[in-house]
């Protein structure tokens, strides 16, 4: 890698020292003209992995050779400006993004842009329907974070895309994940391929520091509004489950006096544009946002990530976390939890998460006991117990946690001591038993 001058001088563009493993995994292969299948986590760096590879492929000729496919509006306008920031250092090359909710283009260009990135829905329409962009010259696609092109059913048309272009093209596939509605696809067009997979990379592994805080009685939002008293985040970014739930927060916070930028998959393309401009300058310290909204987005300065409860797929819990601490540097991880987020919680302690746990009172911050010790998991048995326990008609009591734990603890030395009883029982009637054969001999 260090002798192609190519990369050298896109690295020394984008101001990068060295290449992420991903990057100088994905880089080589795609000089050789190898169909990828690419995993690799949040924040390893694949978009300037796939960037790098298909710039040093670009020539100056005036028709399409690339064409990247991204499943949100905000990621391909992102992926769009790290583009234009090699092109801008390149001579010649021209860069077209079309997403949908942003004027149609009705007319055929004589010329056509070298590298194309669009959302598949509006790249679809402009090549197969309208025939105002011409696709069938590209040599290279790229298809970024696939399985959530399979999330939001867009596969679909991905297949309907790849059928209309060369069986020659070199077909590029990222991904955090390969989920089985994926493999069909994958099957039918990279039959060839390469797989490259990435796990972590220690240069560029997020140094995140997880930590739990219980909602008690009040809701996950009004939680974290009391808890923005006690953060000074470069900026925050705040996931939501819903998009209820992200304007409602966003809504809150405002009139709490805080600046906060709201990402929801219904935002208008224009207000889109307005808002990641304003995160990219850093003006704005909140971000609150969907799993969707903030799929794909590289924020650079994130030095807090809240959580509000758990996202119903795990996965993408590690996402959510893995906008920050990255390059080097460290990061919170804050989730706010209740009573009925108990299995996901071990679940992702099971996995290796290890989580402070905390809370926040009096404009103060404290540590408490690790959640495992406050959380005593009810095997089956503990579980019945509780559900007799509850059979009785009775009030609901101040520490009843603590009496229904001495309920259950009162029934298990209940079944000891009998236990021990017919044990006692059993010895008694052997040795009756012993005796009489004895007096009968």
């Amino acid at each position: 890698m260090k002798q192609n001058p190519l990369i050298k001088q896109m690295m020394d563009t984008v101001g990068f020292d060295v290449l992420s493993q991903v990057q100088a995994k994905v880089i080589p292969a795609i000089l050789k003209n190898q169909s990828l299948v690419v995993t690799s986590p949040t924040g390893t760096g694949k978009t300037h992995a796939y960037l790098f590879g298909i710039f040093a492929k670009l020539t100056k000729r005036p028709v399409t050779q690339a064409v990247i496919v991204a499943p949100t509006r905000e990621l391909a306008h992102q992926i769009s400006r790290f583009a234009q920031e090699l092109a801008d250092a390149a001579d010649g090359i021209q860069i077209k993004t079309y997403v949908g909710g942003e004027k149609r283009i009705t007319k055929k260009s004589d010329t056509q842009a070298q590298l194309v990135i669009g959302t598949i829905g509006r790249l679809n329409d402009l090549y197969l329907e309208a025939n105002t962009i011409d696709l069938h010259t590209a040599s290279m696609i790229v298809l970024d974070e696939a399985d959530m092109l399979v999330d939001q059913g867009f596969i679909e048309a991905c297949d309907r895309l790849l059928s209309k272009l060369s069986s020659t093209i070199q077909t590029l596939v990222f991904s955090a994940t390969i989920p089985a509605e994926l493999q069909p696809f994958l099957r039918k067009y990279l039959t060839n391929s390469k797989l490259i997979q990435v796990v972590e990379d220690a240069a560029f592994n997020p140094q995140i520091e997880y930590q739990l805080i219980a909602a008690k009685h009040r809701t996950y939002i009004d939680m974290c509004l009391h808890i923005l008293q006690g953060l000074q985040p470069n900026q925050c970014l705040i996931f939501a489950n819903s998009k209820s739930e992200v304007s409602e927060l966003g809504e809150k916070m405002r009139e709490q006096g805080h600046k906060v930028i709201e990402l929801h998959k219904n935002l208008t393309s224009a207000a889109r544009k307005h808002a990641l401009m304003r995160i990219d300058q850093g003006k704005v310290p909140y971000i609150v946002a969907s799993d969707i909204a903030a799929r794909g987005l590289d924020i650079e300065n994130i030095s807090h990530v809240i959580s509000l409860g758990f996202p119903k797929d795990l996965s993408y819990f590690k996402h959510r976390a893995g906008r920050t601490g990255r390059a080097g540097k460290t990061g919170v991880c804050l989730t706010i939890y209740k009573d009925n987020d108990q299995n996901s919680i071990v679940t992702l302690i099971k996995e290796g998460i290890d989580f402070k746990h905390v809370s926040f009172q009096d404009g103060n911050w404290k540590e408490l006991m690790p959640y495992q010790h406050k959380h005593r998991y009810l095997n089956k048995e503990d579980k019945k117990i509780v559900s007799m326990i509850k059979g009785r008609k009775q009030k609901v009591k101040p520490n009843y946690k603590k009496k229904q734990q001495e309920e259950i603890e009162k029934f298990h030395a209940k079944k000891r001591r009998a236990m021990i009883a017919a044990k006692i029982k059993e010895q008694k009637k052997a040795r009756a038993k012993e005796r009489s054969k004895g007096g009968s001999s």
